[in-house]
């Protein structure tokens, strides 16, 4: 198999699957991604979506129960991965090609990512900073160098 390692970002657009491979026991979570460039069109003076591209993603073993415990649909991630394809039959027997992602590493974009219940951590103002800075006086030992050549 033709492996590119690669990182997208992009948004969860499906609910996680999990399953359980039965022959081996092994744990296997998939969930498609969408990453939608951002194009600016200077006519309109404006930032427009551009071009998606859509990969499903397979996480294995403990990163498959991580990220059911913690991804939903809708967050924005940042996957970590090998891209390769995979060739289906659709159930009109159409012949088709995805393009899929074993992933290596997978977490929220946390620049993008909105918590449900929003914390508010209280700033300490900058000028407080500074004034609690302490000066440190240095002693001038440049008169004890001697020259030694």
């Amino acid at each position: 198999m033709y492996e590119c390692s690669t990182t997208i970002m992009g948004n969860v657009i499906t609910p996680l699957t999990p399953r359980t491979l039965t022959s081996s026991g092994v744990q296997v979570a998939g969930f498609t991604v969408v990453s939608t460039a951002r194009v600016f069109d200077k006519d309109k003076n404006e930032w427009r979506d551009g071009t998606k591209l859509f990969v499903r993603v397979n996480c294995w073993n403990r990163a498959a129960a991580n990220v059911v415990a913690t991804l939903s649909k809708g967050d924005p991630v940042v996957v970590h991965g090998d891209l390769y394809n995979t060739e289906y039959t659709t159930k009109e027997g159409e012949a088709k090609t995805a393009l899929e992602m074993r992933a290596r590493a997978v977490g929220l974009d946390l620049v993008r990512y909105a918590p449900e219940a929003e914390t508010t951590v209280e700033a300490t103002p900058m000028t407080e900073v500074v004034d609690n800075l302490t000066t440190v006086a240095f002693e001038d030992t440049t008169s004890e160098i001697k020259d030694v050549a």
